[in-house]
């Protein structure tokens, strides 16, 4: 994908006030890839935060809802940047998830392409969003048992990039309203 900016960092661990890590360690790539899943999760943080995300996924067989492989799998949180969505990233996250990676997508309310009230300022409030999308992906009924919730990665396209960034600073390390 030419012309990708972005950040991506993993945490060691997704216990609240988890800090990121110096250095991480890496296990082996998996040696088959998996086929790629879609859900699309109707979230909000709000009646003014509706964050839709699509959650890719490691599946049986590739499709729209389709059953997840055995698991646990570690969870990517991707941001999207200014006037985009989730959608135009599908080829870079499909290798992701084919990898062995659950990545879950929100689109951010006030950035997104279809923004009723596009405003580039509301990229602070991505970081919060972004850990509130995470916890409730991690508690899905139909990924019980299929997620590694210690192994969370972060990843953005422009300024999804500072979302991600943000993800880290003292005032969302707490994941403060990830779950509730």
């Amino acid at each position: 994908m030419a012309g990708l900016v972005g950040v991506v960092l993993l945490i060691a661990s997704a216990a609240c006030g988890a800090q990121a890590p110096h250095a991480a360690s890496f296990a082996a790539a998996p040696a088959i890839t998996f086929p790629v899943g879609i859900r699309i999760v109707a979230l909000a943080r709000g009646p003014a935060r509706p964050l839709p995300t699509t959650v890719w996924y490691p599946a049986l067989f590739a499709g729209r809802d389709a059953p997840i492989a055995a698991g646990p799998f570690p969870v990517v949180i991707y941001s999207h940047g200014l006037h985009s969505l989730p959608a135009r990233h599908a080829e870079i996250i499909s290798r992701w998830v084919a990898a062995g990676f659950v990545v879950a997508a929100p689109a951010y309310p006030r950035t997104r392409e279809d923004a009723r009230n596009f405003t580039r300022a509301d990229v602070r409030n991505q970081p919060a969003d972004a850990w509130y999308v995470v916890g409730k992906v991690l508690a899905l009924p139909v990924f019980a048992g299929h997620l590694d919730g210690s192994r969370i990665g972060a990843a953005g396209h422009s300024a999804g990039g500072y979302t991600t960034a943000g993800l880290f600073t003292p005032a969302t390390t707490t994941r403060s309203g990830a779950a509730s």
